[in-house]
């Protein structure tokens, strides 16, 4: 049965949520880049508590999911266009 025209199939809304996680992602990993930018030069916060050492490493874990966000919605985006490319063909 075919689907109605103009609704998204299943992997377009995969691909829009994916996008969504890595558009979160890169602006908690914005928020912790300022975090500890404003963390850096103050001389005021004793480092005996690991302040600017949680903060560097929340920095560097957000990083990480944001460029493993980035990589899934990339390769789900060449599926949709293989997807996309696939009808074009048939039609």
């Amino acid at each position: 049965m075919a689907r109605l025209p103009g609704s998204p199939g299943r992997l377009a809304r995969v691909l829009c949520g994916a996008l969504v996680v890595w558009a979160l992602a890169n602006a908690a990993a914005g928020v912790a880049a300022w975090h500890r930018y404003q963390l850096l030069p103050s001389k005021q916060v004793p480092d005996d508590d690991g302040v600017l050492v949680r903060a560097d490493m929340w920095q560097g874990n957000l990083m990480g999911w944001r460029e493993a966000a980035l990589v899934v919605s990339v390769l789900l985006l060449i599926a949709w266009l293989d997807e996309m490319r696939g009808l074009a063909d048939v039609t």
